[in-house]
């Protein structure tokens, strides 16, 4: 049984002093990487605009995982495409 996509997850999280935001694409407990976008576009991508403007886009809900629960999803889910995993199984 095939589960669809249910919502897009803007995570924003700093590396090397920079910020940065994944897209996470969620459908059941599985996320998958979208995209990370880096500075400028990682900024405006959490405003209302930028929100509005992935929601038209993906066709999705969306939302902003902010503090250390986004950062800490960027992160399993990041590490999860490095290692070869099409998915991060919450």
């Amino acid at each position: 049984m095939t589960t669809s996509i249910q919502e897009a997850l803007l995570c924003p999280f700093t590396f090397q002093n920079s910020l940065h935001v994944a897209v996470i694409l969620r459908r059941g407990r599985e996320c998958v990487l979208y995209t990370v976008l880096k500075d400028l576009q990682a900024g405006i991508s959490t405003s209302f605009d930028g929100l509005q403007t992935f929601r038209e886009v993906l066709n999705l809900p969306c939302r902003v995982l902010d503090g250390q629960e986004g950062a800490l999803l960027a992160r399993k889910t990041i590490l999860s495409e490095h290692q070869g995993r099409p998915s991060y199984r919450l």
